[in-house]
């Protein structure tokens, strides 16, 4: 049978074939568009833990808040900080930052992170003074490179 037989229920249709990463500025975002991202990012981290906090202390009260006191509550912050990038990257590609300076993640080809990629990549900036990373000839931070990941402008 012919593979262009329009009366073939069979036949796979035909779709131009393109890379997603077309769809997408192939260009790196600026250092200082990074930084702009990393500033929205923060804010909003801190507003949402503070919500998160304020939540405890209306329906436990000021006593459960020991927990948060000496080496706790730096796990506690740390695990909330990679929930906030994991769970933001991971539905959209992009945290709050990203959404308001319009860049997103994306892999070598130009789709979505995978999970492992996802998760590498907020690990990763954990590094200290990784935020600096993305400043300089090249933008792409640490936490890019070492989950093989880009940040584009959204176009």
């Amino acid at each position: 049978m012919n593979n262009n037989d329009p009366a073939n229920p069979y036949q796979a249709p035909e779709a131009p074939v393109y890379s997603a990463l077309e769809s997408r500025s192939r260009e790196l975002v600026s250092g200082w568009r990074r930084l702009g991202t990393y500033l929205v990012d923060v804010v909003c981290f801190y507003l949402i833990f503070f919500a998160l906090i304020l939540g405890i202390l209306f329906v436990f009260g000021d006593a459960r808040l020991d927990f948060m006191d000496g080496l706790a509550g730096n796990f506690i912050v740390i695990g909330f900080f990679l929930m906030y990038y994991i769970g933001f990257e991971w539905a959209f590609s992009r945290t709050p930052g990203k959404f308001a300076l319009g860049t997103i993640v994306v892999d070598e080809k130009g789709n979505k992170p995978s999970a492992g990629q996802i998760v590498g990549r907020s690990f990763g900036r954990l590094i200290p003074f990784e935020a600096l990373s993305c400043f300089g000839s090249k933008t792409r931070g640490w936490h890019d490179s070492l989950a093989n990941t880009y940040v584009v402008r959204v176009s």
